[in-house]
C-alpha cells in the first residue's frame, strides 16, 4: 500500500467531518430568515358624533349626527334620514312608556312671517314634529306642544334654523317636584332701563317648559305675576310702568300657550318691594323686574 494512503485517507475523513459540522452549525452558516408578511391593522371604526340628542334621564337616549332644520318663516321641517331614525326611536319609547310625556317647545323670532292657524310659528313647528312622530305610532295624547319667541335665534347662511324645537320628557313622577319648585321661589325676569324685551335665555326656556307642563296637568293651577321698579322717577309713574311690564309678561306667557285663566293675578308694585339697595346701579338693576310665582 502506498505510504501516503493513510495520511490522505485521514485528511479526506477530516475534511468530510469538518464540512458536515459547518453545514449543520447554525452560527457558522446562518440562513437569512424570510421576512414576515406585515398585515396592516384594521382601521378603527369611525364613530359618528351626535350633534343632536334627546334624553329622558337614565331611562332613554337617542340622537343623530344631523340637525333637523326649518326654513325661515316656515313650519315644514327638513329631517335627514338619520334624524328620522331618532324620531322613530322616540315614537317607540312613548309607545312602550305610556306614563312618560314629551313636551315639544318650538322657537321662532318675532320678525318671521307667519300666517298659520296656531298661536304662533313656534307652536306650528312643534306640531309639525309631533305629527311626524304620531305618524310613526307615538300616542298623540302624550305629546304636549308650545311655542316661545326667542330674540337670540340664529339662522345659517342658507337661512335655516337648527334646533327649532326642544324635546323635554316629563311624567307624573316629576309633577310634584316641579310644582314644589315653582311654588318655592318667584322666577325673576329683569329689564334694562326703559326696555320691555325679554331675554329668552336657557334658564327662562327651562322655566317656561316646567310651568307649561304644570299648568297642562293641574286644572286649578294659579299663577301670580307682579311688576317692580327701582326708585328713579315718580311713585305713580313707576307703579304704572311696573303694572305694564307685568301685563306684558302675562300676555307673553299666554302667547306661549300657557292658559290665560291660570294667570289669576297681575299687579304693579312700583318701587315698594325692592330686593336690593337703590343706592347703586347694580341694586337698581335687580329691582327692575317682573316676578312669576305659582300660588296653587
Amino acid at each position: 500500500m502506498h505510504k501516503f494512503f493513510y495520511p490522505l485517507l485521514l485528511l479526506l475523513l477530516g475534511w468530510i467531518a469538518a464540512g458536515s459540522y459547518f453545514l449543520s452549525c447554525p452560527t457558522c452558516n446562518p440562513v437569512a430568515a424570510k421576512p414576515k408578511a406585515v398585515v396592516p391593522a384594521a382601521p378603527a371604526p369611525v364613530m359618528e358624533k351626535n350633534v343632536w340628542d334627546v334624553r329622558d334621564g337614565d331611562r332613554f337616549t337617542t340622537g343623530s349626527p344631523n340637525h333637523f332644520t326649518f326654513p325661515n318663516s316656515s313650519a315644514v321641517p327638513n329631517v335627514p334620514a338619520k334624524t328620522q331614525s331618532a324620531f322613530n326611536n322616540i315614537s317607540k319609547y312613548l309607545q312602550d312608556n305610556p306614563a312618560r310625556q314629551l313636551l315639544l317647545t318650538g322657537y321662532y323670532k318675532t320678525d318671521e312671517t307667519y300666517t298659520g292657524s296656531f298661536d304662533n310659528l313656534g307652536v306650528d313647528r312643534a306640531e309639525a314634529i309631533k305629527a311626524n312622530m304620531v305618524a310613526k305610532g307615538a300616542p298623540a295624547a302624550n305629546i304636549i306642544t308650545t311655542g316661545l319667541a326667542d330674540y337670540n335665534l340664529k339662522f345659517t347662511k342658507k337661512n335655516l334654523l337648527r334646533r327649532g324645537v326642544n324635546f323635554n320628557f316629563k311624567g307624573a313622577s316629576d309633577l310634584a317636584e316641579i310644582g314644589a319648585r315653582l311654588k318655592a321661589d318667584p322666577y325673576k325676569i329683569y329689564f334694562a332701563t326703559g326696555s320691555n324685551q325679554v331675554d329668552l335665555n336657557q334658564a327662562l326656556k327651562d322655566y317656561f317648559s316646567d310651568i307649561k307642563y304644570y299648568v297642562s296637568q293641574v286644572p286649578n293651577a294659579a299663577i301670580q305675576v307682579s311688576g317692580h321698579t327701582d326708585n328713579v322717577g315718580s311713585l305713580g309713574g313707576n307703579t304704572r310702568l311696573s303694572k305694564k311690564r307685568a301685563g306684558e309678561i302675562r300676555d307673553y306667557m299666554v302667547r306661549q300657550g300657557i292658559r290665560a285663566n291660570a294667570i289669576t293675578s297681575v299687579i304693579g308694585e312700583g318701587p315698594n318691594r325692592p330686593i336690593a339697595s337703590n343706592d347703586t346701579d347694580e341694586g337698581k338693576s335687580q329691582n327692575r323686574r317682573v316676578e312669576i310665582i305659582v300660588t296653587n
